[in-house]
């Protein structure tokens, strides 16, 4: 009873939060994709809401519309992937990995860029760290889908103390200096940090697994996340691009918009060594089961981890890309308690 109770009252709070336009959006792109009617569309995508615990982000991303039930019920949507982490985080060990100031101190191994916080340091060490560093990442410290960042370029005519005043006023209290990738993973996006999801999950055992292997890149800006505009995809086990890039909107890219670079084929380098530190990365807090890595490739070829994610959102291929248009929910759920 108590369940039930909880379902509707979740269910209600997510109807008075809902971006009707963006809904209604979402049931006219469904409806030309799959050349169904608006209206069995709008029904699909309320029915999903409830049946599968799918947002209509979820509807479209994934294309449900393609999908038959038990297909559907294999996809991890957002809101499931918001209960298993409710469920298997200790919500004050998160809280390490949420504030980006605490994560660089636990997780200083994986870190090789310089950081400074501003609740402690002074408008003098802010101007030597920027002087120092020439180019930086202002950032709110519980920021998260690349919200609340900023690059910063040094030159002689910056005014330091308007960007010191600018950032305690934003929050930005975490400065980071620019972090330098890869060559070969420039190559996707020179303007951004391009960095893989690795999604990882503690079993009862205290063993970590991979979940999750999804390569992120920009599209014209300094952040790779889908929601700034970027775009991703699933990787082969030894790191390897073999399905196209999809958007936010769905579209699939086999070729960067951009850059005309052909993605297909590219390979993440070091990818064997990166999946063996993800896992030392997963036990550093192993009260933190499930969590989504965002980590880049370093010049030394080794893990760079860029931020963790306890309420990770979900990256799987959609249905007219993936393998008899099957989710990662098996994949997963073999590991839950």
């Amino acid at each position: 009873m108590k369940q039930k109770l909880w379902k509707i009252r979740y269910y209600i709070k997510r109807l008075f939060g809902m971006e009707w336009k963006t809904f209604f959006e979402s049931v006219s792109l469904a409806k030309e994709r799959s050349r169904k009617p608006w209206i069995v569309m709008f029904f699909d995508i309320i029915i999903s809401s409830f049946r599968y615990n799918a947002g209509y982000n979820d509807y479209i991303e994934f294309e449900f519309y393609l999908m038959n039930h038990a297909q559907r019920q294999s996809y991890l949507t957002a809101p499931k992937s918001m209960a298993i982490a409710r469920q298997y985080n200790d919500r004050e060990r998160a809280g390490i990995i949420l504030d980006k100031s605490q994560f660089h101190k636990y997780y200083g191994k994986f870190v090789s860029r310089a950081f400074l916080d501003l609740t402690e340091a002074s408008l003098s060490e802010f101007t030597d760290f920027i002087k120092t560093h020439k180019n930086v990442m202002c950032k709110v410290v519980d920021g998260n889908s690349g919200v609340g960042i900023t690059k910063v370029e040094y030159s002689e005519a910056l005014d330091i103390q308007a960007l010191y005043d600018q950032c305690l006023n934003q929050k930005q209290t975490l400065i980071e200096e620019y972090f330098v990738q890869h060559p070969k993973m420039a190559e996707l996006s020179a303007s951004s940090v391009n960095t893989i999801r690795m999604v990882t999950f503690v079993d009862k055992q205290g063993v970590p697994h991979i979940i999750t292997l999804a390569l992120k890149i920009g599209v014209g800006g300094y952040v790779d996340n889908i929601g700034q505009g970027g775009m991703y995809t699933i990787l082969s086990e030894d790191g390897e691009v073999v399905v196209p890039f999809i958007n936010q909107k769905g579209d699939h890219f086999s070729v960067h918009p951009l850059t005309k670079m052909n993605l297909i084929g590219f390979t993440v380098p070091n990818f064997e060594v990166i999946k063996q530190q993800i896992l030392e990365v997963a036990l550093v807090i192993p009260e933190v089961r499930y969590v989504g890595w965002d980590i880049s490739v370093n010049v030394s070829g080794n893990l760079e981890i860029i931020e963790g994610n306890p309420f990770t959102g979900t990256f799987q291929l959609p249905a007219s890309l993936a393998l008899n248009k099957m989710g990662v929910m098996p994949v997963l759920s073999q590991y839950l308690d």
